[in-house]
């Protein structure tokens, strides 16, 4: 009796020692994440207005279902209620209206948002879970892009949504060729009158729906764009917080974005800034950068063969002895979580650092697995073992060895 006794005696103890460590086991397997133990992550959330959650592939699944457990609990248990997303923000404004009650095709507005890695079933489920949330919480979160990447998107809401009568100028014809440059000047000057406009008749407003296609005009005529779009999708966030000071919200995007990265070119003096340097620089200790990463498995990625790009699927069946997910898990089959300041390895560790496209570019550029990993690029690490390609709504993935 009295060896159990000690045993419970000392359980809190052992408990304390596991968390002591740094690192935090966020799951009884490395398939799903148990939400019961996010609380060992409160102090984090606690403190922060903004998330930002990466992913070291565009086309992992478990990515997309972790990050979505974790704005659940966030939602529920802190206050999060601003979903803010790697796409363009008039792409994004169907589903903001879907998840407000609106009656509509939710696959179609998933389709919208016209980038690929987004275009899933993955999506598709975070998106409904939404939807029947705001059912029953007086409508209280919202799905915000903050990219600025394409003018198709602006082709198709700006129509549904900008009340001509209600302005003294008409909404321009956005579509046009997007590579004639002439052309693209001579919409320009078009666009800055109705924006003028439109600014003046909604002072107050955040006006993202024109200030995103203000930013798309400017990337295609800018000869020197460097850090221009992740400029934007910092600011867009940060100016978007700065309006409603009372809301917390989450960043889901790639790890290159959501980290707070600066590579110095001294050749060229050139500072290239990701979107997170820019939020951190916007909201300071307020903002929380989480890289994701896989040790081994397989995602769906672009590869450019036979003079076109093809959607695959790759395999990575071991890591590097030096990676970051190898030297968390420890060959464990777990989801673990550990901040940067607990990251202590004498060793040089590298992080996976694939987005849309794996192989080869379209120019010719051999995509790698991984880059070398700067310890102040994120203030924690979220690793899972096993990764499974994302379940496209629109391409067929090709097996790939």
């Amino acid at each position: 009796m009295k060896r159990y006794l000690l045993i419970l005696l000392f359980l809190p103890l052992l408990t304390l020692s596991q968390v002591s460590t740094g690192i935090y086991n966020l799951s009884a397997t490395g398939s799903t994440i148990d939400q019961s133990m996010l609380f060992q992550l409160d102090s984090v959330f606690n403190r922060k207005r903004l998330i930002g959650m990466g992913e070291s592939t565009h086309g992992t699944s478990e990515f997309t279902v972790i990050r979505g457990d974790i704005f659940k609990y966030l939602v529920q248990k802190h206050d999060y209620t601003v979903f803010f997303l790697e796409a363009d923000f008039n792409a994004c404004s169907r589903i903001n209206r879907y998840i407000h009650g609106m009656d509509d095709d939710v696959r179609e507005a998933v389709l919208e948002l016209r980038l690929w890695p987004w275009l899933t079933q993955e999506m598709l489920d975070l998106v409904g879970w939404m939807r029947e949330y705001n059912a029953g919480h007086e409508n209280v979160l919202e799905f915000v892009g903050c990219d600025m990447q394409l003018i198709k998107d602006d082709q198709a809401e700006l129509p549904r949504t900008i009340d001509n009568n209600a302005l003294s100028i008409q909404l321009p014809d956005l579509k046009f060729d997007v590579k004639d440059t002439s052309t693209v000047m001579i919409k320009q000057k078009e666009w800055e009158s109705f924006s003028n406009a439109y600014r003046k008749k909604y002072p107050d407003s955040l006006v993202l729906e024109v200030k995103t296609v203000d930013q798309w005009f400017e990337s295609a005529l800018s000869k020197n764009t460097y850090n221009f779009r992740d400029s934007c999708m910092g600011n867009n966030i940060a100016d978007f917080l700065e309006k409603y000071p009372n809301k917390k919200g989450i960043y889901f995007a790639h790890n290159g974005h959501v980290g707070k990265i600066s590579n110095h070119y001294k050749e060229n003096n050139i500072c290239l800034k990701r979107a997170g340097t820019f939020l951190y620089e916007r909201l300071q200790d307020d903002y929380y950068a989480m890289a994701l990463e896989f040790n081994i498995g397989s995602f769906n990625a672009i590869n450019f063969k036979d003079d076109q790009n093809v959607m695959e699927y790759f395999m990575f069946n071991k890591s590097d002895r030096n990676s970051l997910s190898r030297f968390i898990l420890q060959n464990e089959d777990k989801i673990k979580y550990i901040e940067s300041r607990d990251l202590n390895s004498k060793r040089l560790l590298k992080i996976c650092n694939i987005g849309a496209v794996y192989g080869k570019t379209k120019l010719g550029y051999k995509v790698y697995r991984y880059r070398n990993l700067e310890k102040d690029d994120f203030d924690g690490y979220l690793v899972i073992n096993k990764g499974t390609p994302t379940h496209l709504l629109t391409m067929t993935s090709k097996a790939h060895d």
